[in-house]
Formats: C-alpha cells, sequence, structure tokens
C-alpha cells in the first residue's frame, strides 16, 4: 500500500486557500478601484479639453487647435474603451 505525499507547499496551499466568495470580493474591490481610477483620468481629460476649447474659442485671435481637440477626445475614448475591454 502506497500513501500519497504531500509536499508542505501543497499542505498550506490546501489549507489556507481563501474560499470562492473571497476570490470573487477581492476580484470586485480591485475592479472597483480600477473604475474609480480610469473614470478620475477620464474626468480630469474632459475637463482640461472643456477649459482649452474654451480657452482657444475666447481668444478670436487664435484658431482652435483641432490637433490638441483630436488628441485628448482620442484619450477619452480609448480610456472608455480600456474599460470595456477589461470587463470582456
Amino acid at each position: 500500500m502506497m500513501l500519497n505525499k504531500t509536499t508542505p507547499s501543497e499542505l498550506f496551499q490546501i489549507t489556507y486557500s481563501p474560499s470562492i466568495e473571497d476570490c470573487v470580493d477581492a476580484y470586485l474591490r480591485e475592479r472597483d478601484k480600477r473604475h474609480r481610477i480610469a473614470a478620475g483620468e477620464i474626468y480630469f481629460a474632459a475637463e482640461q479639453l472643456f477649459y482649452e476649447r474654451n480657452y482657444l474659442f475666447d481668444n478670436i485671435r487664435k484658431k482652435p487647435s483641432l490637433a490638441l481637440i483630436r488628441k485628448k477626445t482620442s484619450f477619452i475614448g480609448q480610456s472608455f474603451n480600456g474599460i470595456i475591454r477589461n470587463e470582456r
């Protein structure tokens, strides 16, 4: 008769492995943290775009920098796409 031998690291994993609920809770906390960070970045970029656009339009002598506006809106779009991609 042969006994199955369990190494100490395997025994630790068996006795101290987190439950499924713990794993799900940790995932949701991490996801919520990432969403708050991404939402903050998107809000900041949109706010910057709004102020820069108003500044450019207020100064009639200067034409609005379309490249700057495209760059900012592209960043906002990429941020939203990143959130959607991470959720899949």
